[in-house]
């Protein structure tokens, strides 16, 4: 049981990650305010995030940073939200997804006024948009994916 959890787990990680870093590298971004884009890897990261335990999770949100213009604020902020998201959908099940992406936004806003690219609240209210559309896109996934037996049995195997 152990070994199939594992390998659920590293197999579902595995295809969210490179499903996230392939829609950020290789897909069309959309300007908003340079150098933040929006782009549909969020959907990735937080989706698979609530698959998967936290070790897991991390590695979807580094994966998904490295293609970035910064890579340093996004493989921060988005590792940071995957762990949140993965931690609090153990605890609170799928509806805690959007907690995840808060704190990505934070710890990237934070990052970027640090090294003084942009202030904190232009950064915020620029990110807002990306992390409620991959937020919400995120939800309805993972919520289809509960109602569905088959796979929510699957995915119990993470809480054992």
């Amino acid at each position: 049981m152990k070994i199939m959890k594992r390998t659920l787990q590293i197999t579902i990680a595995a295809v969210f990650a490179a499903l996230a870093f392939i829609s950020r590298a290789y897909l069309p971004a959309i300007p908003i305010i340079p150098p933040i884009v929006f782009d549909f890897r969020g959907f990735f990261v937080f989706s698979g995030a609530a698959l998967v335990s936290p070790p897991f999770a991390l590695l979807i949100g580094l994966f998904s940073g490295i293609p970035a213009a910064l890579p340093y604020v996004d493989m921060t902020a988005f590792g940071l939200a995957a762990v949140t998201v993965s931690i609090l959908a153990i605890k609170l099940k799928w509806w805690a997804i959007p907690f995840g992406p808060v704190v990505g936004v934070l710890a990237a806003a934070a990052i970027l006024s640090y090294n003084g690219l942009m202030p904190f609240k232009v950064a915020i209210t620029a990110l807002a948009p990306r992390v409620a559309i991959n937020t919400a896109l995120s939800i309805a996934f993972v919520w289809y994916m509960h109602k569905n037996k088959q796979i929510s049995s699957m995915l119990e195997l993470r809480h054992k």
